[in-house]
């Protein structure tokens, strides 16, 4: 049994209760699926039959996003309209727990609105569509939620429809808007366009010319190279052809396209003389055998078409990158003006708000849509009143667009950020959308290698905290290991895309400009506050401690190399060297980053390059959110 199947078979009790066969009549239930349709989709048949009559219709369904652990699963349903449904991680079996949650959701969805989009679950989403549930609700002209519950609270056997597999799951109503992450694999989609381009450019190989100029002067060799794979081709076909009575002649460019259609992992198309012969697996074989020969030289040429291909992708779709990009930073600068963190943005999350109503509208066209959200449980509001404390949000979180501070309770950020604990929670959005402008951008995702420290960091955190081991130590240890690691990911990953990401030029609205120097100067605010009471606090040089607090990076590490020279043995003791020596490397420490942290800000302009902005925007996290 897979996922889809109870998700399925829900529906297929919908579609017999809206039928409305008779009572008499041994109707049986069934479906089956039918093909894979686009962007993932898996396409059912349900049926419903007895004896020669049968009623039918068509449903899709496929999953949005990863599987992850510790949240809910989300499908993106086709029945009637478009639904997203999601299933959380431990079944729920309490009306009451069903209907907080949803209140929470709906709490956060009003809360974004008009300012940002959002699907929150409802009753009614799912409700609506059963015939027996709409007679008692549709009489009333403003049935609204709260009919749908007092009558589920009166009638408990209604609850049923709001479960599948025993356990209430969450029902959102997607309208008409698109989902962010099929937008940018539609952008992208290079495996498509490359084996598009490998099959349309197969005739190249009698052209060094155009060779060149498709692929780049400087591939002159790499042009040899694969004139020779297809030369040994044709000597292994040729070589089967003699042995055993065939097909005859078969022209030196049908050979060829043979061996494109391959690279380009297509069937090749063989004429009526072959196909009624054993001879079309044989020459599968021995172009299996020929480019597993010359893999390298393959290697090199998939490499060519790729670059080829991603070329083209941003000539035609610059314009629309550089847009995404900056509704990107809008709706990261709305979270932070309503204050609200998402805590789990990324891709899979967020849907495309249309503005217009016309079907002829464009990405580049800042007044056709606006980014919105679609998962809204991980959620916390960080900007409340005097009197009230941030709630504990979900610990939860999806490894390539979080930080360890999604897995640690208030209290330990708190403990270790102090004050500027609830811009922590912009922050981890702001980690996010660093992720998410690198994939808009190249279609690839930013922390692939770092997301694996996430569930090490669960692990070691549960086994510390069974070992008595403080919070406060667990996060600090945890938060050293993941700025490293996604400091020198960031760095590989801006080298991998250098060329790409320098080409795509922002112009960003004086509101975004204005919008990320707060962040910066309160984190510098909180590194200043924290080298004052460190150096006040310390009882190494007491007297000292305004100079030490006043002092240059510079100087605190012209102080660190001198006692670094200084022999243990003459008269300071050991201990107080090596105390001394731990006080001037914090120092130094908190001192780089408030200079490091000058030198990003001097990056964000009005105009700049997508590789500015991401430096910016990685390093602006790290310096706040590292606890080194």
């Amino acid at each position: 049994m897979t996922p889809f199947d109870p998700i399925i078979q829900f529906f297929l009790d919908i579609f017999f209760l809206q039928s409305a066969v008779p009572d008499s009549g041994n109707w049986r239930k069934e479906y089956q699926p039918v093909s894979s349709g686009p962007a993932r989709d898996q396409i059912y048949e349900l049926r419903i039959r007895s004896g020669p009559e049968i009623k039918s219709r068509r449903m899709s369904a496929r999953q949005i996003g990863q599987s992850v652990e510790s949240k809910s699963a989300c499908y993106m349903i086709t029945y009637d309209d478009f639904l997203v449904i999601k299933i959380p991680p431990v079944p729920l079996a309490d009306f009451k727990t069903y209907l907080k949650s949803i209140d929470l959701e709906q709490s956060i969805s009003r809360h974004l609105s008009p300012a940002v989009a959002s699907l929150a679950p409802s009753l009614s989403a799912i409700l609506g569509k059963i015939p027996e549930i709409s007679k008692k609700i549709n009489p009333a002209p403003d049935a609204g939620e709260a009919d749908y519950i007092r009558l589920l609270e009166k009638e408990p056997r209604f609850q049923r429809y709001l479960k599948i597999n025993g356990q209430f799951v969450f029902f959102m109503e997607l309208s008409q808007h698109a989902f962010f992450d099929q937008v940018i694999e539609k952008i992208h989609n290079e495996k498509d366009r490359m084996n598009d381009e490998i099959i349309r450019t197969s005739h190249i190989l009698d052209d060094p010319v155009a060779f060149e100029s498709l692929y780049g002067s400087g591939n002159e060799t790499l042009f040899s190279r694969i004139n020779d794979l297809n030369k040994q081709l044709n000597v292994k076909l040729d070589a089967l052809f003699q042995q055993t009575p065939g097909p005859g002649v078969v022209p030196d460019y049908e050979k060829q396209e043979w061996l494109f259609a391959s690279l380009a992992d297509q069937p090749p198309h063989f004429g009526k003389d072959l196909t009624a012969t054993d001879f079309p697996d044989k020459i599968h074989q021995l172009l299996s055998q020929v480019i597993s020969e010359n893999r390298k030289t393959v290697e090199d040429y998939y490499r060519c078409v790729r670059a080829c291909v991603q070329k083209k992708i941003f000539d035609n779709h610059g314009a629309n990158i550089e847009m995404l990009i900056i509704k990107t930073l809008t709706l990261l600068n709305h979270l932070k003006n309503l204050g609200i963190s998402i805590r789990d943005l990324k891709p899979d999350n967020m849907l495309v708000a249309r503005k217009k109503d016309s079907h002829h509208w464009h990405l580049s066209d800042p007044d056709a849509y606006d980014l919105g959200l679609i998962d809204l449980e991980t959620a916390v509001r960080f900007r409340i009143n005097d009197n009230e404390e941030i709630q504990q949000p979900m610990l939860a979180g999806t490894p390539s667009y979080m930080t360890p501070s999604h897995l640690f309770s208030n209290h330990a950020l708190q403990d270790v950020f102090g004050m500027q604990m609830p811009g922590i929670f912009h922050l981890q959005d702001w980690y996010a959308v660093t992720g998410i402008i690198f994939y808009i951008a190249t279609g690839r995702r930013l922390f692939e290698k770092t997301a694996k420290l996430i569930p090490e960091i669960i692990r070691v955190k549960t086994r510390g905290i069974q070992r008595n081991s403080t919070e406060m130590e667990l996060f600090k240890n945890s938060s050293r290991i993941f700025w490293k690691a996604a400091e020198e990911e960031f760095k590989e990953k801006l080298r991998d895309h250098r060329q790409r990401l320098e080409d795509i030029h922002l112009s960003l609205p004086g509101d975004l400009v204005d919008s990320f120097r707060p962040e910066v100067e309160n984190t510098k605010a909180r590194l200043i506050d924290a080298i004052k009471k460190y150096a006040h606090s310390q009882k190494l040089f007491p007297r000292q401690a305004q100079q030490l607090t006043d002092a240059s990076v510079k100087i605190i590490r012209n102080q660190r190399i001198k006692w670094e020279k200084i022999d243990p043995e003459q008269n300071v003791p050991p201990d107080t060297r090596d105390q001394i020596l731990a006080l001037l490397m914090d120092l130094e420490t908190m001192k780089s980053k408030i200079e490091r942290l000058d030198e990003n800000s001097g990056l964000i302009k009005p105009s700049l390059s997508c590789e500015g902005l991401l430096t910016f925007m990685f390093y602006q996290a790290a310096l706040a959110m590292d606890c080194e």
